[in-house]
């Protein structure tokens, strides 16, 4: 295959991508993505074991290690065994479910006791008097309704207890859960979920200390929620478009320096180039995540129109506001304004078995960072591609790490000076001081995901950047308005053994 041009870069390495790809099946190296084979050990082991009353049945609570342990086996095996896609965002999301499976299972499953502790946000009728408007939401419960914790519904059906489990399997930022992150709006937790309290809403925040807000009628949250949709939808198609001129984004380092770069690109200097870089590539992985999760929040409630089981205050925004940047840096990029999505899954396994202190808080800082590389490693190991380091990412958010304990270090030291400060510019410092660090720490995530394809992944299925350039003639780059192909149709695929076949994407 010879080597293509620039504008032809994306469907030369998609193409030789996903030969590989196949050749590797071919020769039994390599597995597809099929569920529910692929997901055994993320979810359907954990969620049937949680779904088990085990408060009454000790021997089946201390087995609860043995479960962990299978768990984290069945997931080894989906990676170590090629499991893997043509689609490269499946690809990359194989090696994610099956690290974040086996964290989150082993946090639920072995340390948080949540057969005893946890409990959800409900409606029954009390005829309490009501304290408030919370939101709309709660204005559509009939007279008479109130919220409540409901406990593990130990004595019920087991469908009722599989779905109290999968509610609390998929609620990863606890929202209308006692163990809720505190990052976003939450009531206060209640001493006992097993007594069935109703839920204090009084003093319920609009907009927590990290800028996560909520919204008060279903008007304002769709509209909300399709203008973030709407716009990163956009941007995300301005990305594939842009991007993809660039060799860095197509087949990553070092690969990309045997590609010339565009006439635009080749003109700047390289300092330039990489700051250039650092802004599309953060960017695009900030749009993306807008844009899907805001999508899922979408149809959540979509689904189940005005539902009072489903109030609005559990469905906070994304990200939180700049304000924690400002005020704290690095650590305020990471512990406040970023998504938070993994947030008690990275902290679980130390705020639950060790005490408060300072040396916890630094360990658990550590535990968290070194945990999010492990799960982007795990990405990096399954993806297409086969020149991934998958040591990169741990050493990037390692190096977050190191940047969150030297801030604070640096400005203890220079304390004096930066007291004669105007707090303005303190702020303007902070947030420069976080830009400058993930810039110069890029290479250690960046590289790694322009390796494994994830920047030729199709992002929206329906290009209007693309249906206007078509129209005007210009067809570079694909001028098809249709971006998702077959590798988004999902497919039946028989195994070798019958536990291996289902659905493959």
């Amino acid at each position: 295959m010879s080597t293509p041009d620039t504008a032809d870069l994306p469907t030369y390495y998609t193409a030789l991508h996903r030969a590989a790809f196949e050749a590797s099946l071919a020769a039994g190296t390599a597995r597809p993505f099929v569920l529910p084979h692929a997901l055994l050990g993320s979810f359907v082991l954990p969620v049937l074991y949680l779904a088990i009353p085990h408060r009454r049945r000790p021997w089946l609570y201390h087995a609860r290690w043995a479960v962990v342990a299978a768990m984290a086996a069945l997931n080894v095996g989906v990676v170590v065994s090629g499991t893997s896609s043509r689609n490269f965002a499946v690809a990359y999301a194989t090696g994610l479910a099956a690290a974040w499976g086996t964290l989150w299972g082993a946090c639920l499953v072995g340390v948080m006791g949540v057969q005893w502790t946890a409990g959800r946000v409900r409606v029954r009728r009390g005829g309490g008097e009501r304290k408030g408007m919370v939101d709309e939401s709660m204005a559509l419960m009939r007279e008479g309704d109130e919220y409540y914790w409901q406990a593990y519904p130990e004595g019920e059906t087991f469908w009722v207890r599989l779905e109290w489990v999968w509610d609390l399997y998929c609620s990863f930022r606890g929202a209308g859960w006692t163990f809720a992150i505190p990052s976003i709006p939450s009531p206060p937790r209640p001493l006992d979920p097993h007594k069935a309290e109703p839920v204090d809403l009084s003093n319920l925040l609009i907009t927590s200390r990290s800028g996560f807000y909520r919204h008060l009628t279903y008007r304002s949250f769709f509209r909300n929620r399709l203008f973030h949709i709407a716009w990163t939808w956009l941007l995300l198609d301005a990305f594939t478009l842009t991007a993809r001129y660039d060799p860095y984004f197509v087949p990553g380092p070092p690969r990309a320096s045997i590609h010339p770069l565009p006439p635009l690109l080749s003109a700047l200097p390289p300092s330039l180039l990489s700051l250039l870089r650092t802004v599309i590539s953060g960017a695009g992985i900030i749009t993306a995540i807008l844009c899907y999760f805001n999508t899922h929040q979408l149809l959540t409630l979509l689904l189940h129109p005005r539902s009072p089981t489903l109030p609005l205050w559990q469905h906070p925004s994304i990200f939180g506001s700049l304000t924690p940047i400002l005020d704290r840096g690095l650590a305020g990029f990471w512990g406040g304004f970023w998504h938070q999505t993994f947030r008690l899954g990275f902290t679980a396994p130390t705020t639950s078995l060790l005490p408060p202190s300072l040396p916890t808080t630094v360990v658990t800082l550590f535990t968290a960072f070194l945990l999010s590389g492990a799960l982007h490693a795990a990405g990096s190991l399954t993806a297409v591609p086969a020149n991934t380091l998958p040591a990169s990412p741990i050493l990037f958010f390692l190096l977050s790490f190191v940047g969150v304990l030297f801030q604070p270090a640096l400005c203890a030291l220079l304390r004096g000076p930066l007291d004669r400060v105007p707090k303005a510019v303190r702020r303007v410092g902070n947030l420069g001081f976080v830009f400058l660090w993930l810039h110069a720490t890029r290479w250690a995530l960046i590289d790694d995901i322009s390796r494994a394809g994830i920047w030729l992944y199709e992002p929206v299925p329906v290009s209007p950047l693309r249906m206007v350039l078509w129209g005007l003639g210009w067809e570079q780059g694909g001028g098809r308005w249709w971006r998702w192909d077959r590798e988004w149709v999902p497919g039946w695929y028989w195994g070798r053994y019958w536990w291996e076949s289902g659905i493959r994407l």
